[in-house]
């Protein structure tokens, strides 16, 4: 599971080192599952400027390029 840190708006999801390196998809969507935000990221952590976005709570998924798997959970934004 990625590690989440914070910095006020400034959001740094951090993937463990067991992950296999490549290219990540960072998706962000609204609770009714419309997609407000994608990127694609190298590396192990990944940076996302919320300060764009209005408070509330968002879905945010993160799909690795050598996986089928995602990790999908739920984050609060201040």
């Amino acid at each position: 599971d990625a590690m989440v840190l914070r910095d006020g708006r400034d959001i740094r999801f951090v993937l463990p080192a067991h992950r296999l390196p490549g290219v990540v998809r960072l998706s962000v969507l609204g609770l009714q599952g419309q997609l407000l935000h994608t990127s694609v990221h190298t590396g192990r952590q990944i940076r996302w400027d919320a300060s764009r976005f209005a408070a509330g709570t968002y879905m945010v998924e993160l799909r690795g390029s050598h996986s089928p798997s995602r990790e999908r959970f739920p984050l609060r934004v201040d």
